[in-house]
């Protein structure tokens, strides 16, 4: 019996890496491909709730494999979708970063997370640390993207922003 755990745990990291990263590049394709605005941003952004539905209920010593592959499949689709790389790069990690940062503080600052009786300290936790999380991503998305392809940045930041938040409050909570 203890074998067979010591087999489960051996392989639940790369499996459950290997599985992430193909969530998350079906579904950056998913939302660039069907949510996009021409030459514009997606209007669904899902990826960076899953992750931190996938970061909250996973031991953290897998956040490092997990966090690195969902960047490389985000920055691998972005890629596909435009003639340069500047930009994928700088989007594919600061759409990992915001999940990153509300699952870190969640975890870090928020106790036993699923506890009934911390849902109110939680989900003031979970949505400062969203919007936050998101505003930063958004400042760093839209200066990349007014530097690079000439955009305004205050449509950018504020398309980035709000999908963002909204991608974060409806599937970490779906995937959590």
């Amino acid at each position: 019996m203890a074998d067979d755990n010591e087999k489960r745990s051996r392989f639940a990291a790369p499996f459950g890496a290997a599985a992430l990263a193909v969530c998350v590049g079906l579904l950056c394709l998913l939302s660039i491909t069907y949510t996009r605005q021409p030459g514009g941003l997606s209007n669904l952004w899902p990826v960076s709730g899953v992750l931190v539905g996938v970061l909250l209920t996973t031991p953290k010593p897998r956040w490092n494999a997990y966090i690195v592959v969902a960047m490389l499949a985000n920055f691998l689709v972005r890629l596909a979708y435009t003639g340069g790389w500047y930009s994928p790069i700088v989007l594919g990690i600061v759409s990992t970063l915001d999940a990153c940062v509300v699952a870190y503080a969640l975890r870090r600052f928020g106790g036993v997370v699923f506890a009934m009786s911390r849902t109110l300290a939680v989900s003031m936790l979970a949505t400062t640390s969203t919007l936050v999380a998101c505003a930063v991503s958004a400042l760093i998305a839209a200066a990349t993207l007014s530097v690079f392809r000439g955009a305004s940045f205050w449509p950018l930041f504020a398309t980035w922003f709000s999908v963002h938040a909204i991608g974060m409050v409806i599937f970490a909570t779906l995937t959590a």
